[in-house]
């Protein structure tokens, strides 16, 4: 029983008997900077769904096609899902988050204001794919200097109070590009974005301090520039199934958010504004979870380390996901087959919430148990799941109009629940099989 706390508190610790290593500062000082990153953190999302609203006076305006509109969205998406493997590996190689983070507030600034000055759509969609690799970075160094400063009986509530910035920044963020684009202009929305970002350069500057510890969180065994250095962590197989999990949730969330417009618009005579209420419910389910996430997680941990005595092993996290992960199909066939049969809109509507709400619940644990697990690469952590989010979400995006049409809102939420059932399973395997798997890679 004594091995599986030493293997652990090792990873984690090592750093405590180092005096001027950041999990040693005070709980306030830890508190600010948690604070400063989540607050700030909404930057990472609102450059994202902002633009949405403005995508048709983006499109008369520059006197474009639809086509090329989209692909400026799409470029955006694809961008700000392979940028931060270069964010993640660029920050532990130089060995700090401070400098990078602030390189990176000055380039959404600079990136913003060549949006704002577009005079075509292929200066736009170029300046929006630079715009999205320089935002790219904030997740990824947010968690990694989250992982930092808290030890890991901590670091759940941590991450779950920067995500909450993260999902507020989506909540908020198609409604001021439709005030600011339908009230003064889309030029004025990365004008809006650009301000945010120069107050957020300040903040960093003056509040932000060093983080990274190299005694406690380098990765030794990247001695030059790799961007791709992330990707090698999917050697480990508990990377690779939870991950599996993790962006399997997401793919629903996109398939959701994807078929709500046609769906609320045919079924229920939803109009555009009624729509863009609609999406809060989501919306607000994932700030609710997020804020949850984090507590429950933490508490889980404690209570289990505790029942054995003071032993803890990083699969002791994923006891905070179960009951998220039960109940994720439930209210996700529940909204398929509302749907289907065209039941009182308050229902799901309901079904989104919840969803969102647990979703958020298990995908907590689900990151933060890999960070347990890889403190030395958190910000690659986040950086892959971002890649990989970014093949497999788009895909679903892609074929989910095609199979609904074909087979009924239904049976598509059934197939997508019957792989969330076997991606469970995986994530399941990972709880009893994980300790060992990485015993096996340590000898």
């Amino acid at each position: 029983m004594k091995e599986n706390i030493n293997y652990v508190l090792l990873t984690d610790s090592t750093a405590s008997l180092v005096d001027d290593s950041p999990r040693n500062w005070s709980a306030k000082k830890k508190r600010n900077v948690l604070i400063l990153i989540s607050a700030t953190g909404i930057i990472g999302s609102i450059g994202n769904l902002s633009f949405n609203p403005a995508i048709l006076m983006v499109r008369e305006d520059l006197n474009t096609t639809e086509t090329l509109v989209n692909t400026a969205v799409a470029s955006y998406l694809y961008v700000n899902g392979i940028a931060p493997l270069f964010w993640a590996s660029y920050s532990d190689l130089q060995g700090t988050r401070r400098k990078v983070f602030l390189f990176n507030a000055f380039l959404i600034i600079l990136t913003s204001i060549g949006c704002a000055f577009a005079n075509n759509i292929y200066w736009l969609i170029v300046f929006r794919m630079l715009q999205s690799f320089s935002v790219s970075a904030v997740q990824c160094l947010s968690v990694g200097t989250l992982t930092d400063i808290y030890n890991t009986t901590e670091r759940g509530n941590a991450i779950g109070v920067f995500y909450l910035g993260f999902f507020i920044g989506l909540v908020i963020g198609p409604p001021i590009g439709g005030f600011l684009t339908q009230y003064i202009s889309w030029r004025s929305l990365f004008w809006f974005i650009a301000i945010f970002a120069t107050i957020r350069l300040f903040l960093i500057f003056i509040f932000l301090p060093e983080t990274y510890n190299k005694s406690s969180t380098t990765n030794s065994s990247q001695s030059v520039f790799n961007p791709l250095a992330p990707i090698l962590l999917l050697r480990h197989a508990n990377v690779t199934l939870v991950i599996l999990y993790w962006i399997w949730i997401i793919s629903i969330h996109y398939v959701v958010n994807i078929l709500i417009p046609t769906k609320f618009h045919l079924i229920y005579g939803a109009a555009t504004s009624e729509i863009g209420l609609i999406f809060l419910a989501p919306g607000a389910g994932l700030v609710l979870g997020s804020f949850a996430g984090g507590r429950v997680s933490d508490f889980l941990l404690k209570r289990n380390i505790k029942k054995r005595d003071g032993s803890y092993y990083p699969e002791l996290r994923l006891h905070g996901a179960w009951w998220g992960a039960s109940l994720i199909p439930l209210c996700y066939f529940c909204f398929g087959w509302f749907i289907e049969y065209e039941v009182f809109i308050v229902y799901p509507v309901v079904a989104m919430f919840i969803g969102a709400f647990v979703s958020q619940i298990a995908t907590n644990s689900c990151e933060t148990y890999l960070i347990d697990s890889y403190p030395k690469s958190s910000a690659s952590i986040v950086a892959l799941s971002n890649v990989c989010k970014c093949i497999v979400a788009p895909s679903m995006l892609i074929a989910a109009s095609p199979i609904d049409h074909s087979v009924g809102t239904g049976l598509t939420f059934s197939i997508l629940i019957l792989v969330n059932l076997f991606t469970l399973c995986l994530l399941i395997l990972v709880y009893f099989k994980g300790k060992e798997w990485r015993e096996k890679e340590r000898s």
